[in-house]
């Protein structure tokens, strides 16, 4: 596909029409432009023949419409007029290059937001495979190059503009030396554009390779400081983070260079060919003095033109050099097309009532993870009552979290179904997640109060304080943070640093509950614990007992004395055993 084709579908109808009346504004830019040029041509030829005003019908009717009585009149007359046009056309332009960088910049945050969008929408398996360090580059650095490299096309399109104006202007003043110039300024941007066109695109894409490599660095280096500084290690992971930077830079380094080598190439040609066309007319025997207007005009043009053709080779080498970042957009967004249509559905279908379901069922289950040949989980069928506590045990990798991610819809099953009620909840996630909620091992806090860790994802304006303090108090937390200075306000830190592994884990039991949820998914919510905390944390489940529907994956055989059901995983098959039954089998730590 190509890649103006790429830009219309990543950009909405709006965008679209703003991007045409830009277009509109850079081609009127380049007529002022023109028109500058021009009057100081015309003022040059009324210098060298003041004859020319009475002779050039338009000069000689503003003569006359003023009332004029000389030339010098005239001629003072003509450079206020050309002082004026040229602060009116410079205003234009700056005005153009004021709505071109707001365009570019309030679009780039959008499509950024997009993008995050786009990731959070995707499938759970899709971060199982995908490094987050990339997905932070296509966030903050390739929706950045591709407006980057959609200012190098409206830029482009200015030059062109400016250059295709110029030519014709030039044309007018002397056909056989434009010519001359244009056909052997194309053949040089033509040689030079089919060596290296393949040079700035290899070039680009390891620019955005390295890229999300270096990112990848400064994530493990940052997120495993604790080992680095206790190991000495430190050199390993600057050197990485070093050495993926020397591979990006000397990509940047070389594609700059090929973007400005033109420059210098064109300025020589050019130059070149307009006075080895002059050494031609002079050997014809024409007469100079009758070539110093045409000279005036070259001169003054060729100060516009250089720059400009210069501009046109750079910013289409930088085009080619950001294109796979337009490539790597426009996939990562068509891929979420269907899931939008998908949801719009979901929200829209009346599926379930309150309290026609009794259970969650799951039948003929089979699992097996994207790019494996290996079933983890194996035509699986069990009931989970509504209102009961669910155990759910198994040795390392039998399928436990599989289970429950499936049963959370996080995860879609190979074969089979999870049912609520009648309701199949992988054709519906957004009705299912409302029934949801999900207490992990290792609670994620953000470096914010605890009012925004426990009413996690939203707003501070819509924040329900009071629904705070319940989940709080359910969670057996309400009387430590009342006893905080700052209350609810207290900042809790960087993943929670400030707070004990009890207190962050009953944080996220109050996070769990802010919502007040249906279903209780606990994902070894009490592992990572010693004994005396996971009591205290398990005080705080157990009083949740009848009151939610518990489905609690053990770590160890403590935590799920209590549960009413205990389903067993092992090797892909799920039973049904009581506690008695397990009472001696150890339980590993993960699956």
């Amino acid at each position: 596909m190509s890649l103006l084709k790429k830009i219309s579908y990543i950009f909405s109808a709006k965008q679209k029409l703003q991007s045409v009346f830009l277009c509109i504004g850079l081609l009127i830019g380049a007529l002022l432009e023109l028109v500058g040029v021009s009057l100081i041509t015309e003022l040059v030829s009324i210098i060298s023949d003041p004859s020319k005003i009475h002779e050039n019908a338009v000069l000689s009717s503003v003569y006359d419409m003023f009332s004029m009585n000389d030339e010098r009149q005239f001629f003072l007359f003509m450079v206020v007029g050309l002082i004026i046009i040229y602060l009116l056309k410079n205003a234009f332009l700056l005005w153009i290059n004021y709505v071109q960088y707001t365009f570019i910049f309030n679009n780039q945050l959008r499509l950024s937001g997009r993008l995050i969008d786009c990731y959070l929408k995707k499938p759970y398996t899709y971060h199982l495979d995908k490094n987050s360090a990339e997905m932070v580059r296509n966030v903050m650095l390739d929706s950045e190059r591709f407006f980057q490299m959609l200012l190098s096309v409206f830029l482009l399109l200015s030059e062109l503009l400016i250059s295709a104006l110029l030519c014709v202007y030039l044309l007018v003043i002397d056909w056989f030396i434009t010519v001359s110039v244009v056909i052997i300024l194309g053949i040089f941007t033509a040689l030079y554009m089919l060596l290296f066109k393949n040079k700035a695109k290899e070039y680009g894409k390891e620019n955005q390779i390295y890229d999300g490599k270096m990112h990848q660095s400064i994530n493990q280096a940052l997120g495993a400081v604790k080992d680095i500084k206790i190991l000495h290690r430190e050199k390993y992971f600057v050197d990485a983070f070093c050495g993926y930077g020397k591979k990006k830079m000397r990509a940047v380094r070389n594609n700059n260079v090929l973007g400005q080598a033109p420059k210098y190439v064109i300025e020589t040609v050019c130059i070149g060919a307009i006075l080895s066309v002059l050494l031609f007319k002079i050997n014809r025997g024409e007469d100079l003095s009758s070539m110093i207007t045409q000279l005036a005009a070259f001169a003054l043009a060729a100060f516009k033109l250089l720059p400009s053709v210069s501009k046109i080779n750079n910013y289409a080498n930088l085009i080619v050099f950001l294109k796979p970042s337009v490539d790597l957009i426009y996939r990562d967004i068509k891929d979420t097309e269907d899931m939008k249509s998908f949801e719009l559905a979901d929200a829209s279908e009346d599926v379930l009532k309150d309290g026609e379901a009794a259970a969650i069922k799951v039948e003929g289950l089979t699992y097996r993870y994207p790019h494996t040949d290996r079933d983890v989980l194996k035509n699986v069928d069990l009931t989970i009552p509504l209102g009961s506590a669910v155990g759910i045990m198994g040795p390392s990798g039998a399928g436990k979290s599989t289970l429950a991610d499936i049963i959370l819809g996080i995860l879609t099953p190979t074969d089979g179904s999870v049912k609520y009620g009648d309701m199949n909840v992988h054709e519906h996630p957004l009705k299912w997640s409302k029934k949801l909620a999900y207490i992990p091992q290792a609670i994620y806090l953000a470096d914010e109060t605890i009012r925004n860790n426990v009413a996690f994802g939203i707003d501070d304006d819509k924040i329900d304080e009071e629904k705070v303090w319940e989940a709080l108090e359910e969670a057996q937390l309400k009387d430590f943070v009342k006893g905080l200075p700052e209350g609810l306000d207290t900042m809790v830190g960087e993943r929670g640093v400030r707070l004990s592994g009890g207190q962050r884990q009953r944080i996220g039991i109050a996070r769990a509950l802010y919502d007040d949820p249906e279903i209780m998914v606990l994902d070894e919510a009490t592992s990572a614990l010693d004994n005396e905390t996971e009591t205290a944390v398990m005080e705080a489940i157990d009083s949740l007992m009848g009151k939610k529907t518990l489905i609690i994956i053990a770590h160890r055989l403590t935590t799920i004395r209590n549960c009413q059901l205990i389903f067993k995983v092992d090797d892909g098959k799920v039973k049904e055993v009581s506690y008695s039954e397990i009472e001696d089998t150890p339980v590993a730590d993960e699956g």
